[in-house]
């Protein structure tokens, strides 16, 4: 994967990239699918940029139950808002395939020789980590099911400035991401497809 494909170094040279990580003193490791590489609790100085494979961020809420939280792809963060903040984690990160990890220690980012827009960079993508929270807070805040589902979809319809849409989501993960049991979720769907309110096929949907 070429670095400057990640947002985060959108814009730097490969010399200005290899310079930058020499800087942050940054360092690449390999893993295995199902590895954790962080528990809830757990303190860390460095936030990591997966260059291959997937994660999952999983929540355990008191009886045990998994939540997926946040699927993170090729060139995208995670962990970075503990890191800066200081927090313990609340989630578990584990890969979900054979993955590369960029790992990046915080305590040289704000040093004078690291490049500026690298610090915009992180920055934006921190803000849009946030307004997809709150956006997901909005979501969950609906009483009824249906509403939470409307809620959501009609997220994306104004994304795609279009009723007819793709969400990069399974079923399961949207699911999880409502907080919602899969079979519930699918009863509703089909609920609301009856009603005309909305069609689907897969992950593909159509609001009326």
């Amino acid at each position: 994967m070429n670095l400057n494909e990640c947002l985060l170094f959108k814009d730097l040279s490969v010399q200005q990239i290899t310079t930058l990580l020499h800087d942050l003193h940054a360092y690449e490791r390999s893993y295995s699918k199902n590895h954790i590489l962080a528990h809830p609790l757990d303190h860390t100085d460095k936030f990591g940029v997966v260059l291959k494979g997937k994660l999952h961020l999983i929540r355990t809420d008191h009886n045990g139950n998994q939540i997926l939280l946040s699927e993170i792809n090729e060139n995208e963060l995670f962990m970075e808002t503990f890191a800066l903040a200081h927090e313990p984690l609340h989630v578990s990160v584990i890969t979900q395939s054979e993955c590369k990890i960029l790992w990046i220690p915080i305590r040289h980012l704000f040093s004078n020789q690291i490049d500026k827009s690298f610090l915009i960079h992180l920055t934006n993508i921190m803000a849009q980590k946030n307004l997809f929270l709150s956006q997901r807070v909005n979501h969950l805040s609906k009483r009824k099911a249906e509403e939470k589902i409307l809620s959501f979809l009609h997220d994306y319809q104004l994304k795609n400035q279009s009723s007819s849409f793709t969400i990069p989501f399974t079923r399961q993960q949207m699911a999880d991401y409502l907080g919602m049991d899969r079979s519930a979720l699918s009863f509703v769907l089909t609920k609301l497809k009856k009603k005309k309110i909305l069609d689907f096929h897969k992950n593909h949907f159509i609001l009326y």
